[in-house]
């Protein structure tokens, strides 16, 4: 049984290497049927900048293992 990460819980998280906080939007099961995975919209406190975008980024998606704490105050 998969268990989810309730939408509003504040996390930690990995996304390219850089740690983000931020606040899960929602989460969805991934995949194909027998091998899905968790994966998590995640609202960040701070926006990112990735090289392939002119623009901050400020709403990811985190797997269950990019996620490292949860929740945090």
């Amino acid at each position: 049984m998969k268990t989810f990460i309730k939408d509003g819980v504040r996390v930690i998280g990995l996304f390219q290497g850089q740690a983000v906080i931020g606040k899960v939007l929602s989460s969805r099961l991934h995949g194909n049927t027998g091998n899905t995975r968790i994966v998590y919209t995640v609202k960040l406190d701070e926006p990112i900048e990735l090289r392939w975008r002119n623009e901050p980024v400020d709403t990811v998606l985190l797997g269950k293992h990019e996620i490292k704490v949860a929740p945090i105050a």
